[in-house]
């Protein structure tokens, strides 16, 4: 059941434990740690998504600047920004933030979420894109979202 599933490749700063989370769930996930790119920069890191065919997972914010990795540099792949904390009094967030991981993104496939950056904001997931020439951003939150909406239009 592989088909369709997203692939990742999560930087350095992603916890091992996730990696190993959502390989447990079927997940083909490659590790900048175990291939030996620790530390590297944030262009090393999304070229290297590219050259691997995978969306780039990461929690560094630096990402979501327009200016620094433009949406023409995504064509190919996606980016996810993870911002929940895994701290103990937010654990249902976090798991809000995994759930959309997995369910609202993972079982998307590559191609469907490439040319996007998705936040990942506990059981928000926020969306940046270039829609009809324009950069625009929408969210919508896992836990109410109804799927009636169409994405974009507002």
């Amino acid at each position: 059941m592989k088909f369709g599933k997203t692939r990742f490749y999560a930087d350095e700063n992603v916890q091992s434990w996730l990696v190993g989370y959502l390989r447990s769930k079927g997940f083909h996930v490659e590790y900048a740690i175990e291939l030996g790119f620790n530390p590297r920069d944030d262009g090393f890191h999304l070229q290297e998504a590219k050259r691997r065919k995978c969306v780039l997972l990461t929690k560094d914010k630096d990402f979501l600047d327009h200016g620094r990795f433009p949406f023409q540099d995504l064509k190919d792949t996606a980016i996810i920004v993870l911002e929940t904390d895994e701290s103990v009094e937010q654990k249902y967030i976090y798991g809000y933030m995994i759930l959309s991981l997995i369910g609202e993104v993972g079982y998307s496939g590559n191609r469907n979420i490439n040319g996007l950056k998705i936040e990942l904001i506990g059981p928000k997931v926020k969306l940046h894109a270039r829609y009809k020439g324009r950069i625009k951003t929408d969210e919508y939150d896992i836990a109410n979202y109804d799927g009636d909406r169409e994405l974009f239009e507002r």
